[in-house]
């Protein structure tokens, strides 16, 4: 019968000359102690290596000099802009994410719509021209985006 509160500890380990990253979850008993630990290198590894290649995007993505989004295929929902989408637009981080690309007046929703069908029967778009609406001057624009799955 297990008494008390668990505790969990990671710690790193050298097994036959190579480190390992090892959990152990320590269960008081009413007689004594019950361990069980299990290797958890690979999943650090795979922690380390997302984490890198996210602040890489991050990097990539924010100092980009050209306007970049990730948006809702389904409705156009601003998800992430950059910095430069905000400059661009002349508007603030509030006032654009959250919010339907339609509804900041982007884009219409006829143009809209016709980028999401080609998204969605080809999965990209490379170069589509589009009429866009920024700092409140018509601009005729390329439009480049692919469909990435955010779950």
């Amino acid at each position: 019968m297990r008494t008390g509160k668990a505790r969990t500890y990671c710690v790193e380990v050298s097994i036959g000359g190579k480190n390992h990253v090892v959990e152990s979850t320590a269960y008081p008993l009413e007689d004594g102690l019950s361990i069980i630990t299990k290797d958890i290198t690979e999943r650090k590894r795979a922690e380390e290596a997302l984490q890198k290649s996210e602040a890489k995007f991050a990097v990539a993505f924010n100092s980009s000099p050209q306007m970049m989004a990730i948006n809702s295929l389904r409705d156009g929902r601003m998800i992430e802009v950059n910095d430069s989408f905000f400059r661009g637009l002349g508007q603030s981080r509030e006032a654009v994410l959250g919010r339907i690309i339609t509804e900041i007046g982007v884009i219409d929703v006829a143009q809209r719509d016709r980028i999401r069908s080609v998204m969605e029967e080809k999965g990209s778009v490379e170069g589509l021209e589009i009429h866009a609406r920024t700092k409140g001057e018509d601009r005729i624009a390329l439009l480049s985006a692919a469909v990435v799955s955010l779950e």
